[in-house]
């Protein structure tokens, strides 16, 4: 991802180590060997850490805007461009 911002770098982290854990649980890490239910699988899990974490960070966000505890307006921006993005490939 070209400049990434911080919420889609965290984002990447988890998608990364929920891709590690499926690796490790298939016991097999040798890609070639996967079955094609296999690779669904593991870019399922990836793109599913990826937009749960886009997702948990924007509900809490919310909470803290509802709470009066407003973010600046370039952190709003960044994040409502990754949502923006999320919709976009959806």
């Amino acid at each position: 991802m070209i400049d990434a911002n911080e919420h889609e770098r965290a984002a990447m982290v988890l998608a990364s180590k929920r891709a590690g854990e499926f690796i490790e649980s298939l016991g097999v890490t040798d890609m070639l060997k996967w079955s094609p239910e296999e690779w669904k699988q593991f870019i399922e899990v990836i793109c599913t850490g990826y937009v749960d974490t886009l997702v948990d960070l924007r509900l809490d966000i919310e909470k803290r805007r509802a709470r009066g505890m407003l973010l600046s307006d370039s952190v709003q921006g960044a994040i409502s461009a990754a949502m923006n993005k999320i919709r976009t490939v959806g």
